[in-house]
């Protein structure tokens, strides 16, 4: 009778002891909603003294996908941000090295032609286990060269 009894107490206990977990198993994962592209941003403010007060054509290669946009710099410390978004193939991932070209002119004068390779980092706004990941690298323009942004390097983190 007592070997009954304890296997029944053991049974008990493993019972009590996996029901929170399959429960929590079970539970539906909250996702935010939040979503995100991969993408290559480059600021180039740095060149605002060169080339205010006009406007300049920035072509922004990566992976030999280009844009070209107008850019007006209206201050020595305005804003510039140029981003173009990484093509589906090759498919992104963390740690990938892609080629990274910028061509800035005004008029027929040239303000910048630069290439780097830029590292991808992963971000995943809504946890790693809800999606989308995306992958981005950040640069900014420090003389004549494309640097990864200090911004970006100490943000790499993931939630």
């Amino acid at each position: 009778m007592r070997s009954s009894t304890l296997r029944g107490w053991r049974l008990a206990a493993i019972s009590v002891g996996l029901g929170p977990a399959v429960a929590a198993c079970a539970a539906p994962l909250a996702c935010t909603a939040m979503g995100c592209e991969s993408v290559v941003s480059v600021d180039i403010a740095a060149l605002a003294p060169k080339a205010r007060p006009l406007s300049a054509m920035a072509t922004l290669c990566v992976q030999n996908t280009c844009q070209t946009q107008k850019v007006t710099f209206l201050t020595d410390a305005g804003d510039a941000l140029l981003g173009q978004t990484l093509p589906a193939d090759p498919k992104p991932v963390a740690g990938m090295q892609v080629p990274v070209t910028l061509k800035v002119v005004q008029g027929s004068t040239v303000l910048l032609d630069t290439r780097t390779t830029a590292t991808l980092v992963q971000f995943a706004p809504n946890g790693t286990t809800c999606g989308p990941i995306c992958y981005s690298a950040s640069l900014v323009l420090s003389g004549d060269s494309l640097v990864p942004s200090p911004s970006a390097t100490s943000s790499a983190s993931q939630p």
